[in-house]
């Protein structure tokens, strides 16, 4: 399965795509658990990715078992408790 970037490219055509800025925090998420509750930061250009993910996966239309692995230092900022995620499709959804 690839990423096929279906928000990012849907952004940058009706020129919502964020515009870069120099004081952008650190790139990757800093994920966290406190107290049960799981906390995920990151910068626009993060969630925009991870929402590319998501949308990816929900149309692969490949069966229960395909997933992503959200990890670093790809997406994942060194500094989180949290080093590795793994989205999954749970099954097969006709379009």
């Amino acid at each position: 399965m690839e990423n096929k970037r279906i928000i990012t490219d849907y952004l940058e055509k009706q020129g919502l795509y964020p515009i870069a800025d120099s004081e952008v925090e650190e790139d990757g998420f800093i994920i966290a658990v406190e107290n049960n509750v799981l906390h995920i930061l990151g910068n626009s250009y993060d969630f925009i990715e991870l929402a590319d993910y998501f949308v990816s996966l929900a149309l692969s239309g490949e069966d229960k078992g395909q997933h992503w692995h959200i990890d670093q230092p790809y997406m994942i900022n060194g500094k989180s408790e949290i080093h590795e995620i793994i989205i999954g499709r749970n099954k097969r959804t006709a379009f």
